[in-house]
């Protein structure tokens, strides 16, 4: 739906979203910031489950995430069964 970290943000002040398919590798603002801005803007009653969609599959590259804010990470090539079990485990988590 967006292109840029700082779309996902302008995205968010227009409407509320339970879950976000982060990806971590954005032009002008990245994931990983875009997160860290959400935390900081948002009560986290207020903030929306956050997953982690990257190609980076590096060693520490879901710590960083995870750091950062995201609550799961699944790496593409998309595997379906990763993003059901996201999926599964964001809906676990939502009121």
């Amino acid at each position: 739906m967006v292109g840029s970290g700082l779309e996902v943000l302008q995205a968010l002040k227009r409407q509320t979203y339970q879950v976000i398919l982060m990806d971590v590798q954005m032009p002008e603002m990245d994931g990983i910031t875009a997160t860290q801005k959400i935390h900081k803007s948002y009560a986290p009653e207020q903030r929306p489950y956050i997953i982690a969609l990257t190609a980076s599959a590096m060693a520490g590259d879901r710590d960083k995430c995870l750091a950062a804010g995201m609550q799961d990470y699944v790496t593409k090539p998309l595997n379906p069964g990763a993003l059901s079990e996201a999926l599964t485990q964001a809906g676990k988590q939502l009121p």
